[in-house]
């Protein structure tokens, strides 16, 4: 017997791919992108500051690439992450997730929260992703 599929996965699923040819059309995400974003972020996790290397980096959409908040894979939308960091964050925006986690962030003080907030609102901004 066949397990049906959540149709708010299959929904999912049709926006992700949709998201991702927006994303294509605008240009996408190159492996210079990628440099761009390491160097900016000092080889660092965006969200817990750890040191980053091949073995230990994901790529993760600071605004989700999902039907919630429609995040687009581009430059500027895609920073360096733990895995760890990543999947704590889930299908939240960056906003809710570094100011309101109260697991994996618990141990960053409200000032070093602020200061990650404002590094990658700031890269979103001067990116172009957020205008």
């Amino acid at each position: 017997m066949t397990k049906r599929t959540n149709p708010g996965d299959v929904a999912n699923s049709f926006v992700r791919c949709l998201l991702a040819d927006i994303g294509d059309a605008l240009g996408g995400f190159s492996q210079g992108d990628w440099e761009t974003t390491l160097e900016y972020f000092d080889n660092r996790c965006a969200y817990s500051g750890q040191p980053l290397d091949t073995k230990t980096v994901v790529r993760d959409h600071v605004i989700p690439h999902n039907k919630e908040h429609c995040g687009l894979h581009i430059f500027g939308n895609i920073v360096p992450a733990t895995r760890e960091a990543n999947n704590a964050k889930g299908s939240r925006n960056f906003r809710e997730f570094i100011l309101n986690d109260n697991v994996y962030l618990s141990g960053m003080d409200k000032a070093e929260r602020e200061r990650r907030f404002n590094r990658l609102n700031e890269f979103l901004t001067q990116s172009g992703y957020l205008l």
